[in-house]
């Protein structure tokens, strides 16, 4: 995959999780259009009224592995745009 990664980590679910999204996902870019946010090719820990983006990662290792250093979250592959790596975690 030659893809861009962001993280989204949600506030509001319980249990709180973090969601790893590929970039171009429809959930991405329908709940709010992060191209928008974009400042220097970096998301930067960009707030939301319930969570918020981290970004852009360059390998889905990399966006797993910033996830799971988030603390009392419980991370996921999206369901939509890495529903053949969802449950490889």
């Amino acid at each position: 995959m030659n893809e861009e990664f962001v993280v989204y980590e949600n506030w509001q679910e319980n249990p709180k999780k973090a969601v790893v999204h590929v970039l171009t996902c429809g959930h991405v870019s329908k709940i709010n259009p992060i191209q928008e946010k974009i400042n220097d090719n970096w998301l930067k820990n960009i707030h939301e009224p319930n969570g918020r983006w981290f970004g852009y990662f360059n390998s889905l290792d990399k966006a797993v592995a910033f996830g799971e250093l988030l603390p009392n979250r419980k991370l996921k592959m999206c369901g939509h745009c890495l529903k053949n790596f969802k449950d490889s975690l």
